[in-house]
């Protein structure tokens, strides 16, 4: 048998290969982390692509609902500015209740009512002197 220094050598050699064992085992297990951890960002990659394409369409259809209602905004403000426009031209009016027409207040123009419940301003032609008027849009006597 050997000195003790020789046992020594011997033991801290088997010392180090049990070292060398493990820490070749906990490089094994740190690869291993890896690659499923490499494998787990890959998923990711893929679900975060997906997602992204998700929220792009929905982007895409939340952009056209915007364009959508901006011409439904666009088409009631020009209702409401037609509106405001016909009701400043309609105080220019009064209706004759015995004749049943449309008179321009500065004028004294008459004007067709069926006409002008159609927003539109057709003035009638005739003469008062026979009391007859007619609509030359839509023929009505008056």
């Amino acid at each position: 048998m050997g000195s003790i220094g020789d046992i020594y050598k011997i033991v801290q050699t088997a010392f180090n290969q049990t070292q060398a064992i493990e820490v070749q085992a906990f490089i094994f297990d740190l690869q291993t982390k890896i690659n499923e951890l490499q494998a787990q960002t890959s998923d990711l990659k893929e679900q975060n692509l997906n997602a992204k394409s998700d929220l792009q369409e929905k982007i895409f259809q939340y952009q056209q609902q915007i364009v959508e209602l901006q011409k439904i905004i666009d088409q009631q403000k020009r209702e409401i500015a037609d509106a405001l426009d016909w009701k400043k031209t309609k105080s220019e009016y009064n209706f004759d209740d015995r004749l049943g027409i449309w008179i321009h207040k500065t004028t004294s123009k008459p004007f067709c009512p069926k006409c002008f419940d159609r927003k539109a301003e057709t003035p009638l032609r005739g003469s008062n002197h026979n009391g007859i008027y007619y609509c030359p849009v839509c023929n009505l006597g008056f």
